[in-house]
């Protein structure tokens, strides 16, 4: 199966505090099976999503983060 998806995010900076949010959906077909008898297992997904936050501290030439998000 092949995915089309739109990904959007911002950052935010406040002195050397940076905040960040990000979003994406994808969709598209993905599908598949396996047979292991006498159980036939199969799995589908038509749309899939992230969304994800940010925090992190700028140096001279670096940005220090860490991100954490859910996904479904």
């Amino acid at each position: 199966g092949g995915l089309v998806g739109l990904h959007v995010g911002v950052n935010r900076q406040i002195g050397r505090l940076v905040l960040g949010l990000q979003a994406d959906i994808n969709a598209g077909v993905i599908a598949g099976s396996m047979a292991d008898p006498p159980v036939v297992f199969a799995s589908r997904a038509n749309l899939l999503g992230a969304l994800e936050a940010r925090v992190g501290i700028a140096t001279d030439r670096f940005l220090i983060y860490a991100t954490g998000g859910a996904a479904g």
